[in-house]
């Protein structure tokens, strides 16, 4: 698998990317560093405490992580569930955290995966 079809396969920009970071190493590089990012654990932690403010926080880094490297399915997510959670009040409707999530744990086993076979 080339670091093309990674992105491909993840909903991602590749050629923003690689115009973003000039270089498909520098790409990939960041690309498996989001398997270290925080903020969707930091997203589900606040969520089940209804800490509505934390919430919000936490989608919107998680939203600029994913605009930053390109990951494009991702960071649309994000961005509905952040304008979702934006009035920081409480919401009765987890379906754009479920999306959210689904595409979260695809995209990280996409990457482990990717890891694997390199």
């Amino acid at each position: 698998m080339t670091v093309k079809e990674l992105y491909d396969s993840i909903g991602g920009n590749y050629t923003g990317a690689l115009e973003l970071f000039m270089n498909e190493k520098i790409v990939l590089k960041f690309a498996l560093k989001f398997k270290n990012d925080k903020s969707f654990q930091m997203l589900e932690a606040a969520l089940a405490k209804k800490d509505w403010h934390e919430a919000f926080v936490a989608a919107h880094t998680l939203k600029g992580v994913a605009d930053n490297i390109s990951f494009t399915k991702m960071h649309k997510a994000a961005a509905a569930l952040t304008e979702q959670l934006r009035p920081e009040k409480e919401i009765d409707n987890m379906d754009l955290f479920n999306a959210l999530k689904a595409c979260y744990n695809d995209t990280i086993a996409k990457l482990n995966q990717f890891e694997m076979i390199q």
